[in-house]
């Protein structure tokens, strides 16, 4: 294994960030139900400020979700191309010693 993940060492902020944003992604996707129960537990006393509001902040969490998703899927596709670059080049490298 560990000759595996030395082709891992030039992508170490991948391997952090990558599921950071992962993370954050699946914390805004279970906040939003419990958001949206809320305000349908709660509708009759909130004004049309308020549930404008709400909405608003439920926009701006979907579009979040969808930007650390793409990001998270951006970074997981760029360091898995280069793992199999890395380890392609040098499995040809040492066929053709």
């Amino acid at each position: 294994m560990k000759k595996i993940l030395n082709y891992l060492k030039k992508y170490k902020l991948n391997l952090i960030f990558g599921p950071i944003f992962k993370l954050l992604e699946a914390i805004i996707e279970i906040s939003l139900p419990i958001i949206i129960a809320f305000l349908i537990d709660n509708y009759n006393n909130f004004s049309t400020n308020e549930l404008i509001y709400y909405l608003v902040f439920l926009l701006v969490l979907v579009v979040l979700g969808f930007v650390f998703a793409s990001i998270a899927q951006y970074i997981a596709a760029k360091t898995s191309q280069g793992f199999s670059k890395t380890l392609r080049e040098n499995l040809f490298t040492h066929i053709n010693q």
